[in-house]
């Protein structure tokens, strides 16, 4: 009878198992992850999928495995778990998974149409599984106890569960343990140990983003950063997915900013999404509740495990965190359209139980509640003011967008900087565009050496020039371009960097410590421009003197020439104003911002002007008075007025021949007035480029720095392309070309008209008579060349001062 009942039931199973089918297969972890499924890291055998799974997932049209996920997923997520120790939530996954991923018999699929059918099925269960061993169950009461045990009680490892279903017909007490009781692993099994991240953690990213910014982090559940992801993940996995975030944030972040505001950044974005772990006992948790202090004393002597128990709880940033961001990025927050730079150090959040937690507090505050018997128990910390964040400024990278530049010496006071930035303006200005630089470099590298050649043509001809007057401040004015020229090809040797700049930011000027060639060069080129501009002003004003018959000694001139000047290169030198122009590749009279237009003006341009003023009335002078240029023009009248005070008198033809003293006077009137073509042309286009300058000084500048404002606001993508190469406004290339010709080469100018005009008075004026080989009439009366010495230019200028 026993054996009959035996195989009745056997019969019985298989008829029954033949109206529905069910499988055994292994966690498909190429398509579900354990960040969704807490229970991938634990179930590594292969697992019983119920008829019933399979049924609903035909109707679904869907994955069985994917509704046994969210049945795991569903039954670990609440978020009360994530307080209890490491150790009592790896017991609860484990006793969650095996009771959903039941481990099949002998790893065998079952399927009463095959010859696989087991000869004899696991007893009690009546279907191919393993039960789970007791241990499995009883771990919970081991590793959690305390707090766990007196939210949920202890779970009860004795408990009958009718594995098949209902398809096998068995009483209560019929029916198997839920739990195998022996733990004899032959006959039930215990899913695989897996770690569960701690509420606590050290931060352990090689080179993270919060290095030096945070050291131990509050590990929240996974589900507070994907509400699809499980509760429980791995160690370190919540601490890897925040970084990756973190990541991502930051490289939106402008790299431009201040180390300053980059590192408060860092704290503002750290403090908030690494959360520090404040761990709190239990017994502090009810003083704070209210709890009497004789309930105190009784839970304390009974040795309750509440009573000894303690909870890791979050610590939000402190008010201060968010605060100091705001102050150190302020510019950059309010000029910026990242949202990821508008700190909001008022906001909140509401949990599902209704509690405000505040993400930047002042003072304590609630970040969770439990249920202790009839109790709710608030768990408060105070704010994370991160006393232990160490990160120096100094070693925050500060990546500048275009050609601006992280400056080498950020303590320099002479550093322009970007406003809000931890950029600034490089040595070598940005505003150009780089063929527009390369053509002004090019051009200050060839003008010295062409003026210097000139300079060199001029002397050599002043010594052979006996024609034209006016040859002792030619030959000063030689020295003195020859002089700037000569200088300027020293500076230029120097590659561009040692040229120009004491470092990538600063450009070069008498703050240094010692003077360099730049700001000597400087020096020189003010010096040398309005000494030149005195000179040819004198050039005129001698001729006026020499028609009024006023005595002008030489030496007199030469005071006025060369005395002058000084006066302005020493107040410039003296206001630190000589150096590096970044307008131009010059060193001359600075031009930034942190100088008035006006000293710059009193400096460099009012000296000029005077000697330019001076130089036109003496032009204008010299060419109305009674021996001046219009009567030269007008020889002939001149002749008949001065030759013949006899208006009845009519003479000649032979009386109207010239004598040699009236070609050399018409030579000197002629050279009076070609000389005024140069000087025309190098005040000119001086005054060009310097009107320029002053007219649109204001409108080029703001153009500049909203260009700059662009390039930063669009640092992140091509900025080039929305901003431009280059600020739209900007000083004209050819007047800028054209300032460098008249300060470092204006001999460029001057000398291919006096060597023509020398030329042609020698050989239109005077000139060997072609038929009897005579030379020609001797330019100089013979009492002017006692104690000359032709070989000195400066014998010429001694041998008679009154023909300067």
């Amino acid at each position: 009878m026993m054996k009959l009942t035996k195989y009745a039931l056997l019969l019985v199973m298989v008829c029954l198992f033949q109206q529905v089918h069910s499988v055994c297969e292994v966690m498909n972890t190429a398509k579900y992850s354990a960040l969704i499924n807490p229970c991938i890291p634990v179930v590594n055998y292969p697992f019983y999928i119920p008829p019933n799974v399979l049924k609903a997932a035909e109707l679904r049209n869907v994955d069985a495995q994917l509704i046994m996920q969210t049945m795991a997923h569903n039954a670990l997520n609440a978020t009360g778990l994530k307080i209890f120790s490491p150790a009592c939530q790896q017991s609860l996954r484990a006793f969650t998974c095996a009771s959903i991923y039941l481990a099949c018999y002998n790893g065998l699929n079952y399927d009463p149409y095959g010859s696989d059918i087991p000869v004899k099925l696991p007893k009690p269960v009546g279907i191919p599984i393993y039960r789970p061993c007791v241990s499995v169950c009883t771990d919970i009461a081991r590793t959690c106890g305390g707090l766990y045990t007196s939210q949920k009680g202890n779970k009860d490892c004795t408990v009958r569960m009718d594995y098949s279903g209902g398809l096998v017909p068995l009483s209560l007490s019929q029916q198997p343990h839920q739990f195998e009781q022996t733990n004899n692993k032959s006959i039930c099994f215990t899913p695989a140990s897996a770690a569960v991240a701690a509420s606590n953690e050290l931060y352990q990213v090689q080179g993270g983003v919060c290095t030096g910014v945070v050291s131990k982090i509050f590990v929240p559940g996974g589900v507070a950063l994907d509400p699809s992801w499980a509760l429980l993940q791995s160690p370190l996995v919540v601490q890897g997915q925040l970084e990756q975030r973190l990541r991502a944030k930051l490289a939106a972040v402008p790299r431009w900013l201040t180390s300053q505001c980059q590192v408060a950044l860092r704290k503002y974005m750290c403090g908030n999404a690494y959360l520090a772990p404040v761990r709190v006992p239990m017994s502090a948790v009810l003083a704070a509740n209210g709890v009497s202090t004789q309930v105190m004393a009784g839970l304390k002597a009974g040795n309750f495990a509440l009573y000894n128990d303690s909870l890791v709880l979050p610590a939000y940033p402190n008010h201060s965190i968010c605060s100091d961001f705001r102050r150190l990025c302020g510019g950059a927050i309010s000029r910026s359209t990242n949202p990821l730079l508008q700190a909001n150090c008022s906001a909140a959040f509401q949990t599902v139980a209704g509690q405000v937690i505040h993400n930047y507090p002042m003072h304590s505050q609630a970040v969770a509640s439990v249920a202790v018997g009839s109790l709710r128990l608030l768990l408060t910390t105070s704010p994370n003011y991160m006393a232990d964040a160490n990160m120096d400024a100094a070693s925050v990278a500060v990546v500048c967008p275009g050609s601006f530049v992280v400056p080498a010496n950020p303590q320099d006071p002479n550093v322009q900087w970007v406003e809000d930035t931890g950029c600034a303006v490089p040595c070598v200005n940005p505003y150009w565009l780089p063929e527009d630089w390369t053509r002004l470099t090019d051009a200050a590298l060839a003008i010295p050496i062409v003026g210097l050649v000139l300079c060199l043509v001029m002397a050599l001809a002043l010594v052979w020039d006996d024609v034209l007057e006016s040859r002792p401040l030619l030959a000063l004015y030689t020295l003195l371009s020859g002089t700037v020229s000569l200088w300027s090809i020293v500076v230029n040797a120097r590659p561009a960097q040692d040229r120009f700049c004491r470092d990538n930011a600063v450009n070069l000027s008498l703050m240094d410590q010692d003077p360099s060639l730049c700001t000597a060069q400087a020096g020189i080129v003010q010096y040398t421009f309005i000494a030149t501009a005195a000179t040819f002003a004198m050039v005129y004003v001698t001729r006026v003197f020499k028609a009024l018959k006023w005595p002008l000694p030489l030496p007199a001139v030469l005071a006025f020439i060369l005395l002058p000047p000084i006066i302005p290169v020493a107040a410039a030198a003296y206001n630190n104003y000589l150096g590096f122009n970044r307008a131009l590749p010059v060193c001359s009279v600075l031009s930034r911002q942190s100088i008035p237009v006006r000293s710059e003006f009193l400096l460099l341009d009012l000296p000029v002007l005077v000697a330019g003023v001076v130089c036109g009335v003496a032009v204008l002078l010299s060419s109305v008075s009674l021996d001046g240029t219009l009567c030269v023009l007008l020889r002939h009248h001149c002749r008949r007025q001065h030759a013949y005070r006899d208006p009845a008198k009519e003479p000649g033809p032979a009386e109207l021949e010239e004598t040699p003293e009236e070609k050399r006077q018409e030579v000197a009137y002629v050279d009076a007035l070609l000389y005024a073509v140069p000087i025309v042309l190098i005040f000119g286009l001086y005054t060009a480029q310097r009107v320029e300058y002053y007219h649109r000084y204001q409108e080029v500048y703001d153009a500049i720095i909203e260009w700059g404002r662009c390039v930063f606001r669009n640092s992140e993508v091509d900025w080039a392309a929305l901003c431009g190469s280059s600020s739209p406004l900007r000083p004209t290339v050819g007047l800028s070309t054209a300032l460098v010709l008249v300060l470092t080469g204006n001999s460029i100018i001057v000398a291919p008209v006096y060597l023509t005009h020398l030329l042609l008075s020698r050989f239109c004026y005077f000139h060997d008579d072609p038929q009897t080989g005579d030379k020609g009439d001797d330019p100089m009366p013979e009492k002017d060349k006692n104690g000359l010495q032709e070989d000195s230019v400066v014998a010429i200028a001694a041998a008679d001062v009154t023909n300067i």
